[in-house]
């Protein structure tokens, strides 16, 4: 599973506020989510293939246009660093809600990793 290590190694950004899947209600901002969106099959004919691929949708929610990118920033400085290796799908989509006045910024990440 890639969730661990996702969690842990972002365990420094945003207050420690980076969740799988969803946020609990009332979380401060800024705060991430994040979850497993697709990723490639490497098996073949002979079997499962021994690593896997994983693509992870990233969203940041903060107060600002610019602290959500500071956010995700830093989080892409460690996801695509040496220990996990991911790689950026795009480059991060500007996010607003007009009903909350909240501001974000998401993207994919692929990673492949060992279970």
């Amino acid at each position: 599973m890639i969730e661990p290590l996702i969690t842990g190694a972002l365990a420094e950004v945003a207050g420690a506020r980076i969740f799988d899947a969803t946020a609990p209600a009332n979380t401060p901002r800024p705060f991430a989510v994040f979850q497993k969106v697709g990723g490639q099959d490497a098996s073949s004919l002979e079997g499962l293939a021994e690593r896997m691929n994983a693509r992870v949708q990233f969203v940041v929610w903060a107060e600002t246009a610019k602290e959500a990118a500071t956010v995700m920033r830093q989080m892409m400085t460690i996801l695509c660093g040496d220990e996990l290796k991911g790689v950026p799908i795009g480059a991060p989509v500007g996010l607003h809600e007009p009903d909350t006045n909240w501001y974000g910024e998401r993207l994919d990440i692929s990673f492949w990793f060992t279970p």
